[in-house]
């Protein structure tokens, strides 16, 4: 039957009945139009963020890297402008804005005392708190689905995160996320 109508019926149709090539084209359309809502909703939230940010005025960038670092351990400027996709420069220009404001300290790493590396000040601290608090408070569109939905969405999702990250470590030079570097 199916041979029968292929050529003769619409894709759409097809695709519904299960053919092989359209129901592989149909899985694709449905994770293309999935991909397309998950960047409305996130640049949705843009503005939001933008607004969390200019109240504790800082920049995409410096939250960037206040979320990367931490009080105890400090990571070298060359393996933060590797992961940042940038030049050296361009760290070292993030580093000194938030080291002005008392957020980051430059300390020389024990293992390797040529090597210079940033860590959060316990007001960097303090401000990396206060921005994720405000960051992850889930907006009101997100609190109106039920829990079994927020389940199976968070789900999802980590596994798309989770997938990310093992390809990241396959491909460290990937251009989707953090590429690892020493020094």
């Amino acid at each position: 039957m199916i041979g029968i109508l292929k050529g003769r019926c619409p894709p759409r149709i097809m695709k519904t009945m299960g053919v092989h090539g359209a129901t592989i084209r149909g899985k694709k359309a449905v994770a293309a139009e999935t991909w397309r809502l998950v960047l409305e909703c996130s640049m949705a939230q843009v503005g939001r963020a933008s607004g969390i940010l200019q109240r504790l005025g800082l920049t995409p960038g410096h939250m960037k890297l206040l979320m990367q670092l931490d009080q105890d351990e400090g990571r070298a400027m060359g393996t933060l402008a590797h992961s940042f996709r940038c030049d050296a420069s361009t760290m070292t220009w993030l580093v000194d804005r938030l080291e002005e404001r008392g957020l980051v300290e430059r300390r020389m790493l024990p293992s390797d005392r040529r090597v210079k590396a940033v860590a959060l000040t316990p007001l960097g601290v303090e401000t990396k708190a206060e921005l994720a608090k405000r960051l992850y408070e889930p907006p009101p569109e997100l609190l109106a689905l039920d829990r079994d939905a927020l389940e199976r969405l968070k789900a999802a999702l980590t596994k798309i995160r989770d997938a990310g990250q093992e390809s990241l470590l396959e491909d460290p030079g990937s251009v989707t996320g953090v590429a690892r570097a020493t020094g």
